[in-house]
């Protein structure tokens, strides 16, 4: 970009002309590039602020003047955010299995198992409920009993099985925790590795981004 600007400092400059035309959604989006080539340049950082607090400003959707508005307040007090903290053993043994199963399901690869019948039954054995996943032809079906002719059957701790599912505790650690009165570690983690691990957290969109 810097380049097709004729180097850094016409793109810089562009920049500022864009803060004093008014245009701050091009000054927004040039901000984006000045910045990625020198975080520390305080114009182009007090550029951004203003477009941002002046695009806030003009928008009537309370969400997005609120966006703006706290991106710029971000920027301009350095604020920092501390992560959510991981929820408690109180409120994950609250969360309904049904809920947890049922989203185990939805996240299996069905292109590794599309010729694949397989059941693996869990009991879980601080609330006695018994489920088996189902494997068969691209599809995992839960069902909130044991089936006959499982492959595996486990018995576990439904915290620990939450935990594992929500990547709190390692699948290893887990593992090492199970009874198994059909089948073995082995077995299991590969049946586990058929699902995939919950997705990270989408990359915010540029700021740049917004409003186009």
């Amino acid at each position: 970009m810097a380049e097709l600007a004729g180097g850094r400092d016409k793109l810089r400059q562009q920049l500022l002309d864009a803060i004093d035309n008014k245009e701050y959604q091009w000054a927004l989006q040039l901000s984006d590039q000045v910045l990625r080539l020198n975080p520390k340049d305080k114009k182009a950082m007090d550029a951004r602020i203003e477009a941002l607090t002046r695009l806030g400003e003009a928008q009537t959707n309370p969400n997005a003047r609120h966006y703006y508005l706290m991106s710029a307040r971000e920027l301009r007090d350095d604020i920092r955010f501390t992560p959510i903290a991981a929820g408690s053993d109180a409120m994950l043994r609250a969360l309904p299995m049904s809920v947890i199963m049922n989203a185990l399901a939805t996240n299996l690869h069905a292109e590794k198992v599309l010729d694949v019948e397989r059941r693996v039954g869990i009991t879980f054995t601080d609330t006695g409920e018994q489920w088996t996943i189902w494997l068969r032809r691209g599809v995992a079906e839960v069902v909130p009993r044991l089936m006959d002719d499982l492959e595996i059957h486990v018995r576990v701790d439904s915290l620990l099985w939450k935990k594992m599912l929500g990547k709190v505790v390692s699948p290893v650690v887990a593992l090492a925790k199970m009874d198994f009165e059909k089948g073995g570690r082995i077995g299991m983690s590969r049946f586990l590795l058929l699902f995939k691990p919950e997705k990270a957290a989408p990359e915010p969109t540029p700021l740049a981004d917004i409003g186009e």
